[in-house]
């Protein structure tokens, strides 16, 4: 399962966000935010927050999801912020997770539980 969020101005798409759960239920108990985006020019008013709380309440509400996962660049200290805002805590650190352009990142995943 699946679901996807969307911040709009005007008509245009400016932010996005999706959720996912795997329909084995052993696993059922557990989803996975696997995007927060939002256009450069709209970040700082509040927008991947609003997307986060509409992810979470989904997730929560309509799928019985008792733990929200996500990975993050390490470096990302802004999406670190928010995500810990919202109650998401770290648990681990995946190095070099990532490759970009010939330079690896590191990953931390979070948590966050409800139960």
């Amino acid at each position: 399962m699946q679901a996807v969020f969307g911040a709009f101005a005007n008509t245009s798409l400016v932010g996005i966000t999706g959720v996912r759960r795997e329909p084995l239920a052993q696993i059922s108990h557990k989803a996975t935010i696997w995007v927060v985006f939002v256009e450069p020019r709209y970040r700082g008013q509040g927008i991947a927050q609003s997307l986060l709380a509409a992810a979470t309440a989904h997730a929560s509400h309509d799928w019985n999801s008792v733990q929200l996962m996500l990975c993050v660049n390490a470096e990302n200290v802004a999406a670190k912020m928010l995500y810990a805002n919202h109650g998401f805590a770290t648990f681990g650190v995946e190095p070099c997770a990532m490759q970009v352009d010939g330079r690896f990142y590191s990953e931390e995943h979070m948590v966050n539980r409800s139960d």
